[in-house]
């Protein structure tokens, strides 16, 4: 509901019209933004990974009304962000918020000169995710509920009148996500203050374990409930990895079972049987070593890294 309510109740408040596409498709992209005179488009990083893939040229002026492309609902990277504003010479405006926030908390303001706007995509080893919108304060806390230094990375924490109330007929719930009085989005951050006096906001990834992909959130542990119902497997583990197309791609990590044979294909395969393709682990990597924490629960974060040369790499 956030992203309709962002994407579609906002311009029809502010009196603008709505122009909806039955489905993305990068050729032609550009075509439609001129022929209905679109001043914001708002994508996941995916679409904008597979508009630089058309290469399709794009004359500025034939769209004189545009102002910026939305951005969020998955990771953006610092590389895609500069190759997508240097291909086509359009903003990116970066923004963060949850469906527990009625979507965005914040954005990179839209006044910025480029040049400074693109200091805070590049600079940080993150793109920005801007600035709190009025209606909500944010900040980065550590697990005490304290504020961290300038810099210093925690955990995100929003409140204000677009935080939910709660979840429904879950007190526990409840309870840990408004600890000391903020939300806590479950997302890991650090802020920096701008000459500007703003604080600018940055995501650096999830303390909960939900994969991104392609701005769908994927939880691992329907993944790893059907790699460990097959065959031959001792332990298999969902592993989210940076991956340029989708922002996150789906990988296994897999443990068989004493001398049992299997192949990634016979897994990748089995594993299209249980799940649509969207969750299905397009790379399995094997191995015995698998990290884990003093009281034994696994660390799947710990094996991002494995999987580090295909972050290149498009999957059919």
């Amino acid at each position: 509901m956030s992203t309709e309510s962002w994407s579609l109740v906002t311009p029809c408040f502010a009196g603008a019209g709505v122009v909806v596409n039955k489905r993305f498709k990068s050729s032609g992209f550009w075509r439609k933004l001129e022929e209905h005179n679109v001043a914001i488009v708002s994508v996941v990083p995916t679409l904008l990974q597979f508009l630089i893939d058309a290469n399709e040229d794009l004359e500025i002026e034939r769209i004189p009304n545009f102002r910026h492309i939305i951005c969020g609902a998955g990771p953006l990277s610092v590389e895609l962000a500069r190759d997508f504003q240097d291909r086509f010479g359009l903003k990116i405006l970066h923004g963060y918020g949850l469906s527990e926030t009625v979507c965005y908390s914040c954005f990179l303001p839209t006044e910025l000169e480029w040049h400074e706007h693109c200091a805070w995509m590049y600079d940080h080893g993150f793109p920005s995710i801007g600035c709190p919108v009025a209606t909500n304060e944010m900040a980065i806390h550590d697990s005490l509920g304290k504020a961290v230094n300038d810099g210093e990375k925690g955990e995100i924490v929003i409140r204000g009148h677009n935080v939910m109330c709660g979840y429904f007929k879950n007190p526990e719930a409840n309870a840990t996500a408004f600890a000391h009085g903020w939300f806590r989005s479950g997302d890991e951050g650090f802020k920096r203050r701008g000459d500007d006096g703003r604080d600018y906001f940055f995501i650096t990834g999830r303390i909960k374990e939900l994969i991104i992909r392609g701005g769908v959130n994927i939880s691992p542990f329907e993944i790893d409930e059907v790699l460990c119902g097959m065959p031959g497997i001792r332990v298999g583990l969902s592993v989210g990895f940076d991956n340029r197309y989708y922002g996150e791609e789906v990988g296994a990590y897999v443990q068989v079972e004493g001398d049992a044979s299997l192949t990634e294909a016979q897994i990748i395969e089995y594993c299209t049987t249980k799940l649509p393709s969207s969750k299905c682990p397009k790379v399995v990597i094997f191995g015995n070593d698998i990290p884990v924490t003093s009281t034994g629960k696994y660390q799947r974060g710990k094996l991002k890294h494995l999987f580090a040369e295909y972050k290149d790499r498009q999957f059919k």
